[in-house]
């Protein structure tokens, strides 16, 4: 309109498509108005150019060709409004990422900084202290205390004593915790965190019934906990109902599980002192004192450290693996890896490289099923799923919570 010819735009190339920079909500708006406004015409329909501190914006409805004389005169047939809808939509969609906190930025440096790797390939990280780790004040106490609440459990319960006594040994003979030698460490001085404990029997499973919980936010003797001075780190999950999904977009499905996924990490020497526990396999025995050398579950930090070390090994060793680069961005929920593929020849080749690459940064993969045999051929059977059901009495297996049966290929509730 000549009217608003000679006007500065806030946007002089509005009609040229380009980058959105920057989202200005109704909240704002009304603060960069300033007192100029033209109107476009004397036509009580026309719109008005506003004066704000960015320049001129015009307000208002635009002109628009009738759709009968755009057809008849033009010989074009105009789009259906739905249509029309559907594409500003596509056009306007920001694709944002998600905005680290201040917080989860640090968390970030301290990764970055800290994390290593050992000679075999596995990745050793620093535990994430966002407050003065002297702020924690006597934990030995309250762990005592819980812990002859859990030896009163054990008396009262020999399973729970077994399986109890069974996950301590493994986690010694496998290296996930080491015995503190109290002549080399007075508790009283040096700051350190015990974790309380307990177990968690669930009769759904015939394997590894019990499962040790730690509790990481148990309040010291200055109401502080080990979590209260960590940071959680950025969530780095990914969207369930898209691996879900995708899951199901190619006819080959594949599903496993990363073993003992927390305890693949390392946590760096002086850390370990805040993961201890209390445990005695004998009544007549004085408590000892372990140490978890592995990054352990509990932690706030443990859930951004085991997806972080992930994304980390994929970085590193993803341009060897492409094809298991792209499975393990797209396919892991926590510790369940779950993906799809148009062919076995595919399948068998992805699932090969996704071995190899974890392996790379210790990490095994297991309980491997498919709805395609040959591809399970291919897969060792001690990493296969076990011919045991964990569930049910049907063929079914849970993947990300859902019941899937890999020989009839469906979900079920």
């Amino acid at each position: 309109m000549t009217e608003f010819k000679n006007l500065t735009l806030a946007d002089d190339t509005y009609a040229v498509p380009g980058n959105i920079d920057m989202l200005i909500g109704a909240s704002l708006f009304p603060h960069l108005l300033l007192n100029n406004k033209v109107r476009g015409n004397s036509s009580h329909t026309a719109p008005y150019a506003l004066e704000t501190v960015l320049g001129y914006v015009i307000v208002g409805s635009a002109p628009i060709i009738d759709s009968i004389s755009a057809t008849s005169d033009c010989g074009m047939a105009v789009e259906p409004l739905e249509s029309l809808v559907r594409k500003f939509w596509e056009m306007e969609e920001v694709n944002v990422s998600p905005i680290a906190s201040s917080d989860d930025r640090l968390c970030e440096e301290i990764y970055v900084r800290t994390t290593v790797r050992d000679r075999d390939g596995r990745y050793s990280v620093a535990l994430p202290f966002k407050g003065d780790v002297l702020s924690l004040g006597d934990s030995r106490q309250m762990a005592e205390k819980r812990f002859y609440s859990l030896v009163r459990r054990m008396l009262a319960s020999t399973q729970l004593k077994e399986a109890y006594d069974g996950v301590i040994n493994e986690y010694i003979r496998e290296g996930y915790i080491s015995l503190v030698a109290s002549k080399l460490d007075n508790y009283e001085d040096t700051p350190s965190y015990f974790i309380p404990h307990h177990g968690v029997i669930r009769e759904d499973k015939l394997s590894s019934k019990l499962r040790v919980v730690l509790d990481a936010s148990a309040k010291t003797s200055t109401h502080l906990s080990l979590n209260d001075i960590l940071y959680s780190g950025q969530n780095l999950q990914g969207s369930l109902i898209n691996i879900i999904a995708n899951f199901r977009l190619f006819s080959i499905a594949l599903s496993a599980d990363i073993c003992q996924m927390f305890l693949c990490i390392g946590v760096r020497e002086c850390d370990r002192r805040f993961q201890r526990i209390l445990y005695r396999f004998n009544p007549k025995e004085p408590l000892m004192v372990f140490e978890f050398n592995r990054v352990c579950f509990g932690l706030n930090s443990s859930p951004f450290h085991a997806l972080r070390t992930l994304k980390q090994l994929a970085h590193d060793e993803g341009p060897v693996y492409p094809k298991a680069k792209r499975a393990i961005e797209s396919g892991l929920y926590m510790d369940d890896f779950v993906y799809s593929v148009d062919s076995v020849e595919e399948a068998t080749l992805t699932t090969a490289e996704v071995i190899r690459l974890m392996k790379l940064g210790q990490f095994d993969l297991v309980k491997w099923t498919s709805n395609s045999r040959p591809v399970l051929d291919t897969i060792p059977l001690s990493h296969r799923l076990s011919a045991i059901k964990e569930f049910d009495d049907s063929d079914t297996h849970k993947v990300l919570g859902l019941c899937w049966s890999p020989e009839s290929d469906v979900f079920s509730l």
